[in-house]
């Protein structure tokens, strides 16, 4: 903005050396000022993400939880049946826990067969709600595991756009600086105030 507000005191000059620093040349550098600001800035959008990632931990956690609960109920129904066991996914369970991708095929599992044996369960007072709990839970870890992911992905957008907003404004600083050092070359003090900055922060 110090640039902008530099520019404002000194358009009469900059029109004069150059009539394309006249028109529009003032509102359309504010647009693209305003612009840029509009974007979120790294910090803010890690936050979005930093919030999103606790979402499917918190899932995740729910996920894990509802399994190793329900075990007690699935014993009960099936006694030493290993091979039912393995059907609810026991022999698969270690390899998925940390994986959320694999979670959610394990929980689609986990609910298929709740509901293949829903007759056994039900004897063992493993209840209709606790079964479709696991549904509930399959569902809001993709649910939040797409926001993630859809994040992830807008994040690299996001980020360009951000980047080519600046660095339009970045160059009409860089022209700006260049003709005020031109216009300004007998007037040391000002002539200073137009040295083109190290960067573009």
């Amino acid at each position: 903005p110090i640039f902008y507000d530099l520019f404002v005191l000194d358009q009469i000059q900059f029109v004069s050396f150059d009539p394309s620093f006249g028109g529009s040349f003032l509102i359309d550098w504010q647009a693209d000022i305003t612009t840029a600001k509009s974007y979120d800035t790294d910090e803010v959008i890690l936050d979005q993400l930093t919030q999103l990632t606790e979402v499917v931990d918190e899932k995740m956690d729910q996920s894990r939880h509802k399994f190793q609960q329900s075990k007690y109920f699935i014993e009960r129904a099936f006694p030493n049946k290993n091979t039912i066991w393995s059907e609810f996914g026991y022999d698969d369970y270690s390899e998925v826990r940390r994986n959320q991708p694999l979670m959610m095929q394990f929980m689609d599992n986990f609910y298929d067969k709740a509901d293949k044996y829903k007759t056994q369960l039900l004897a063992v007072n493993y209840t209709q709600p606790m079964i479709d709990e696991i549904q509930t839970l399959a569902n809001e870890l993709e649910a939040a595991n797409r926001a993630q992911e859809a994040f992830i992905k807008a994040r690299k957008v996001m980020t360009e756009e951000r980047q080519l907003a600046y660095n339009k404004i970045w160059e009409i600083v860089i022209r700006v600086c260049k003709a005020g050092q031109i216009i300004f070359h007998d007037d040391a003090a000002k002539y200073e105030q137009y040295l083109v900055p190290k960067s573009s922060t």
